[in-house]
């Protein structure tokens, strides 16, 4: 199908199925593990099982980060101090934080990209005596999303697949003490309309966006105020069982690789991560630039219907650092090699006189 635009919210054609089996295979293996609605609610279950069985006195958090990662901290006052991520060499590096006993320290990696820098951070955390939580929303799809001797590890599904909902909570050893015991299936029915609806406007059913795109704006919005311990719908739990993975990892890798060999004539402006496509499975292909151009280049993008978040544009109390020369192209399964080669020659575009 060829699509008036690239990114932006997923869609859903109609086909989908709803379910409740709730084992599914291609996720990481955990001692004990939960679905939750979402990945800001992963975090609140996490929250709730080590203050049951610690002392938590501070809570170490990455300075690039969304800041809904850190609602569950603040809403339990918690005290939170930003240890710096940077970018360097082609790849994110980690500041070590005073981390030790009676603290928690919140890691990822980014954009299923190179996972050794936040790896030897939690080793180092650790070895510190430190609770570490591992976000592995970014590296999900990769062979080796959670790192063996992290605490706990959280993920938001959603970013990866057409689901309405959808986070996933694991700890390595022992049990969850508290798990997601509220339906959710109604709370959901209107985001599920936009996204169908979303699939009518590409397809040429209906000529405006304005309805979807409030609705899916409205879902966000109102996701720090839903209970937290709703589980995931039946719907996303369904979609998530019948995923072909195999296939996804696959052409997130091939969308990333014609967009790196699209663009590696622009090194001067552009500078791309270090990327293995042989084990790395991209979220998105993060390009760093100056912060002007980077504006510049996504305003010009989105007037091509080639929609290109920053991750992210804003967290109070953390240094700037990366987000302010951030751009994340999209690479996902939705799209072929047309549709990358449209963003590639759109940079190209832009670039010229």
């Amino acid at each position: 199908m060829k699509f008036s635009e690239i990114g932006s919210y997923f869609w859903l054609d109609g086909s989908e199925e709803t379910g409740t089996q709730k084992n599914i295979q291609w996720l990481p293996a955990m001692e004990d593990e939960c679905f939750t609605f979402s990945g800001r609610n992963a975090i609140d279950i996490v929250i709730r099982d080590i203050q049951k069985k610690h002392r938590v006195d501070i809570v170490y958090v990455p300075s690039y980060c969304c800041e809904s990662m850190l609602q569950e901290f603040i809403d339990r006052e918690l005290k939170i101090e930003f240890y710096n991520v940077g970018y360097e060499k082609r790849r994110f590096t980690y500041q070590q934080p005073k981390c030790g006993k009676n603290s928690v320290v919140l890691i990822m990696s980014y954009f299923g990209l190179d996972t050794s820098g936040a790896r030897k951070l939690i080793q180092k955390a650790h070895e510190a005596g430190s609770v570490v939580i591992e976000d592995i929303t970014h590296s999900l799809l990769r062979k080796d999303a959670v790192s063996d001797i992290s605490d706990y590890a959280v993920a938001s599904l959603r970013k990866w697949f057409p689901i309405p909902t959808g986070g996933l909570v694991g700890i390595k050893k022992g049990v969850l003490s508290e798990k997601p015991t509220i339906e959710s299936n109604h709370v959901v029915e209107e985001k599920i309309a936009a996204m169908h609806e979303k699939y009518d406007y590409l397809t040429g059913k209906i000529k405006t966006k304005e309805n979807f795109l409030l609705a899916q704006a409205k879902f966000e919005n109102d996701l720090i105020y839903v209970d937290r311990l709703l589980e995931i719908d039946d719907m996303s739990l369904g979609i998530a069982k019948s995923i072909d993975v195999y296939n996804v990892v696959n052409q997130r890798r091939r969308n990333a690789r014609i967009l790196i060999e699209g663009l590696s004539d622009m090194e001067t402006l552009v500078d791309i991560p270090q990327v293995d496509l042989s084990v790395d499975v991209p979220l998105f292909l993060p390009i760093i630039m100056d912060s002007e151009k980077r504006d510049s280049l996504r305003e010009y993008l989105i007037d091509r219907g080639i929609y290109c978040p920053v991750h992210w544009p804003e967290v109070i109390g953390a240094e700037v650092g990366i987000r302010e020369n951030e751009l994340s192209l999209i690479c996902d399964q939705r799209y072929s090699d047309g549709d990358m080669r449209a963003i590639v020659n759109a940079v190209h575009e832009w670039i010229k006189p």
